[in-house]
């Protein structure tokens, strides 16, 4: 039932309720109610008359009240008051309860428990499906709309308020609204709306804006989510709102963004955009049109920014706009501008530009083609300024459009102008331009080709005159176009004609020229590329046609412009060949090669230098990528070539390179490096090696710069090197250098320093030891010279190292030399001297103290070898030290010897105290001093002895 049939019955009711009222008022009560009940229960049933009864009940649901039954429980479909009518349809209920969600009797009903399932006002519609229920509840997070059904509205709860089979933000209805703090549905999902909260508030695992639902939300102050990361927003807070190090126009986040009145974020700068308040609204010092930013901005009326300065834009208010004295045609900036009505600023001044008008728009005196300013201007219908004068256009309309008294072709201005049909203008007569009419269009007596006027002009379809006869072009149509009776191809004339679509005629026959369209355009079984005269022809768009097969030629459209499954600079035949500006295929990658543009040009995010790819190659003149960076490489042109504000040799990059002719850069600074040219090369006023930085350079051969002076450095080629009047050995500056193979300069003359070569190396008559200038110098492994003789110096290698038939110790060279590890050479023999290894260091099958070389030596801490045998030295340390069983004093070798401190062994093995004045019991025996019995008869005092009652009085 619809809305306006509700509706209907409503009324119809209220109207029956009013005409059924005063019935009821005459029926009469005086029957049992219920006359299956007790009396005792309605105690006035069937007496409402009796005035006792009144307002008393009688029944179930019904009321005494004016002499007779009411009705007045109105919802329970029962006839309390027995007059045939129920509920509301008992005008006794009007404005009584009828129930649950159903209002009041004698009112419309309306539903209003709309999530009963119960149809409470009885109009066959239950619930959301009455549009009673239109907006009201139905349920816990569900709504009513009408048309449609129920709605979820709690989209948080992971209930099915709605009993669709849906669930919160996967309902529609819930596209949206809230799904919790934080949180909208959006597309069937919980979508992320809080986005500085550092929580996951729609459980996707991502927090705030990585969370793609952010995209354009606020992340706190002067931040703003954007594709997954934070932005900055606020770009005038001198804040870094994004936490990503970078503050305000720094942070790219901000490019195209406010940074103040008048200022506009632009490539990580500030930028000026105001450029008529002389601020200096970006802080970079420069203000309005000084400023670059403004360039092609207003600066005013009339008045815009180029080059740094203000620019005249308005050039007919006769205001000086830009404010540099001039206005109008006077300023520069007008050239080219309009100056009024036919009039154009041209070269500082007004020119005439409208030459018809009989006006002088320029107000130069001069009127129309008078005014050069109209030369080659229109003066009229067929008429154009020319120097001055008229010159005629139109050439068929018998008039004299230019005022000179010759008409159309007679008139010299005719010239290669159309004077009819078929006809042009030439040499001052009319010539035929239509020669396929066969037609004299001229009037000549003479008709198409046969006029030779119409040399190189069509003469049909296919056809062209050449030479006063017909000449075939269309050579496809299988026509003899000039009647020559050849056809097409086989016509000479159609060399180098197209045959058709994608076909040309080659030496009279057909020959391939589009080889990209899949077919055989020339038939001669032969499609596109596998055609060989397609060879060089481009194959479709980026294609050529190379040795029989598709190339890719375009490496840089993102297209497998050959169809071989590899695209751009992936396919090999893109190598060497350009993938974009600045861009090459090198080994299948894109290689950045125009490393000056300020371009990323091969998409790798890092442009010119920043690109690897540029090292080594040019950033502009006198630029080269170095490591990533610009360097300066021209050193000597006075430019700051890369830019980082140092020139030449200040420039780090120029370190070792040339700043001119012998002139290299050195630590920031110019430095000679030819230093032998006689030449200021560094123009710090020291030639060659007067100049430091020659210092330990060449100064020519066998020269060198040492300490601001030629030094001679090549000794044996009998040259004075350095000019100073001595050469070789005789200049001191060789001394201790080479004056050849093994020799040395020395004290001013050579001197033998390889002396075991058999050689005369100084050239004196000696070689060798003989040579007292060997004397100390090797002569060999194991050989010294002395004096004039070999001696030797290595005594345990079983050889003669000097030749003289003596081995090691036998040799009398090696007296007191080692022989070895333990041993040494004495008297022509071996002799040990190491005596506490167990090793027969002398090989004469003794050992240690057993062998007598060893006698006086130590055979080890407190041990000394004495008579064969190991002896007991050390006589106070409690060791046995020459290991016989007994130590100290208790050994004989100690007897007499010391024991310690104020301590001595005595003869019968025992410890003895000798110092007695000391108060310590020196010898352990626990008497001290004159208590102790051996110190009887020693000094205790100064001037006294101990006593032998132990005092010391003595």
């Amino acid at each position: 039932m619809n809305l306006l049939s509700k509706t209907l019955l409503r009324l119809l009711a209220v109207m029956t309720l009013t005409l059924v009222v005063p019935l009821a008022l005459t029926v009469s009560c005086n029957q049992p109610v219920n006359p299956a009940a007790s009396p005792s229960d309605y105690p006035c049933s069937g007496r409402c008359a009796d005035g006792n009864c009144y307002d008393q009940p009688c029944g179930g649901s019904c009321l005494c009240s004016g002499g007779v039954a009411t009705e007045t429980g109105c919802a329970d479909k029962l006839d309390n008051d027995d007059d045939g009518k129920i509920d509301c349809d008992d005008d006794n209920c009007a404005g009584r309860p009828c129930g649950d969600g159903c209002g009041v009797c004698g009112v419309p009903r309306s539903e209003t428990n709309c999530g009963d399932t119960t149809d409470n006002d009885q109009d066959t519609l239950t619930d959301c499906a009455d549009p009673d229920c239109n907006g009201l509840s139905c349920g816990v997070g569900c709504v009513c709309q009408f048309p449609g059904g129920a709605l979820e509205n709690n989209c948080a709860d992971k209930i099915d308020n709605d009993t669709d089979g849906i669930v919160d933000c996967e309902d529609p209805n819930c596209s949206g609204l809230a799904c919790g703090a934080g949180c909208v549905c959006s597309v069937g999902a919980p979508a992320e709306k809080s986005c500085a909260d550092g929580n996951d508030n729609d459980s996707d695992g991502s927090i705030d804006c990585v969370d793609l639902d952010c995209n354009g939300i606020s992340c706190g102050a002067g931040c703003s989510c954007l594709f997954g990361g934070e932005a900055e927003s606020n770009c005038i807070d001198v804040v870094d709102n994004d936490g990503d190090n970078a503050i305000d126009c720094e942070d790219a986040d901000c490019n195209g963004l406010s940074c103040g009145g008048g200022c506009s974020c632009i490539a990580n700068t500030k930028a000026e955009t105001t450029c008529t308040d002389s601020t200096d609204n970006d802080d970079d010092l420069l203000i309005d049109c000084a400023d670059p930013d403004c360039n092609g901005k207003s600066c005013g009326a009339g008045c815009a920014c180029g080059a740094g300065e203000k620019s005249e834009t308005a050039c007919t208010d006769g205001i000086d706009n830009d404010g540099d004295q001039v206005s109008d045609c006077a300023d520069g900036d007008c050239n080219a501008q309009t100056c009024g009505n036919g009039c154009q600023c041209l070269g500082f001044t007004k020119s005439e530009t409208t030459c018809s008008d009989g006006s002088d728009n320029d107000g130069d005196g001069k009127i129309d083609c008078d005014d050069t300013d109209c030369n080659a201007k229109s003066c009229g219908v067929g008429c154009t300024c020319a120097g001055a004068a008229t010159f005629e256009t139109v050439c068929i309309d018998g008039t004299d459009n230019d005022s000179d008294q010759l008409v159309d072709c007679a008139d010299a201005d005719c010239n290669n102008v159309g004077c009819g049909a078929g006809c042009i203008c030439k040499d001052e007569t009319k010539s035929e331009s239509a020669c396929a009419d066969s037609l004299d269009n001229d009037g000549d007596g003479k008709t198409d080709c046969a006029d030779s006027d119409c040399n190189a002009l069509a003469c049909g379809g296919g056809c062209i005159c050449a030479n006063a006869a017909k000449t075939e072009t269309s050579c496809n149509d299988n026509l003899d176009n000039d009647g020559d009776g050849q056809t097409d191809c086989a016509d000479a004339t159609c060399n180098g004609l197209s045959c058709g679509t994608g076909c040309s005629c080659g030496g009279g026959i057909k020959v391939e020229s589009t080889c990209n369209d899949g077919l055989d355009n020339d038939g001669d079984g032969k499609i596109d590329c596998a055609d060989g005269s397609c060879n060089g022809l481009g194959c479709g768009s980026g294609c050529s046609c190379i040795g029989g097969s598709k190339v890719e030629v375009n490496c840089l459209d993102g297209i497998d412009n050959d169809g071989d499954a590899k695209t751009d600079c992936a396919d090999g035949s893109c190598n060497g060949l350009a993938c974009g500006n600045g861009c090459s295929c090198v080994d299948g990658l894109e290689v950045e090669v125009n490393c000056l543009d300020g371009i990323d040009n091969n998409g790798d995010g890092q442009a010119d230098c920043a690109d690897g790819s540029c090292n080594g190659l040019g950033c502009g003149n006198g630029c080269s990528c170095i490591g990533g960076s610009k360097g300066e490489v021209n050193c000597l042109d006075g430019i700051d070539n890369d830019g980082d504000a140092k020139i030449d040799c200040a420039d780090g990059s120029c370190n070792g390179l040339g700043c001119g002719n012998g002139c290299s850069c050195i630590g920031g600074s110019k430095g000679e490096v030819n230093c032998l040219d006689g030449i200021d090369n560094d123009a710090d006023g020291k030639i060659d090696c007067t100049d430091g930085n020659c210092n330990g350079l060449s100064c020519g051969a066998g020269c060198s710069c040492i300490s601001a002076v030629k030094i001679e450095t090549m000794c044996n080629d009998n040259v004075d090197n350095d000019g100073d009047g001595t050469s070789d050995c005789a200049d001191g500056d060789c001394n201790g250098l080479g004056c050849g193979g093994g020799c040395s300069c020395i004290g001013g003359s050579k001197g033998e320093v390889n002396c075991q070569d058999g050689i005369d190396n100084d050239g004196d008559g000696t070689s060798d030891c003989a040579d007292d200038d060997c004397n100390g110098s090797s002569c060999g492994p194991g050989c010294s010279c002395s004096g004039t003789a070999k001696i030797e110096t290595t005594c345990n290698d079983v050889l003669d190292n000097d030749g003289d038939t003596k081995v090691d110790c036998a040799d009398g060279d090696c007296n007191a030399k080692s022989c070895g590890t333990g041993c040494f050479c004495a008297s022509s023999a071996k002799h040990e001297n190491s005596c506490n290894d167990a090793l027969d260091n002398d090989g004469d099958t003794k050992v240690d103290c057993a062998d007598g070389d060893c006698n006086g030596l130590s055979c080890g801490a407190g041990c000394s070898c004495a008579a064969g045998a190991k002896h007991e030295t050390a006589c106070g340390d409690g060791v046995d030290n020459d290991g016989d069983g007994t130590s100290d004093c208790a050994d004989s070798d100690c007897n007499t010897q010391s024991c310690g401190v104020g301590c001595s062994c005595g003869s019968a093995g025992g410890k003895l105290e000798t110092t007695c004045s000391d108060a310590i019991d020196n010898d352990g025996d626990a008497k001290a001093d004159c208590g102790d019995a051996d110190c009887l008869g020693k000094a205790c005092a100064v001037g006294k002895v101990c006593c032998a009652d132990g005092a010391c009085n003595c």
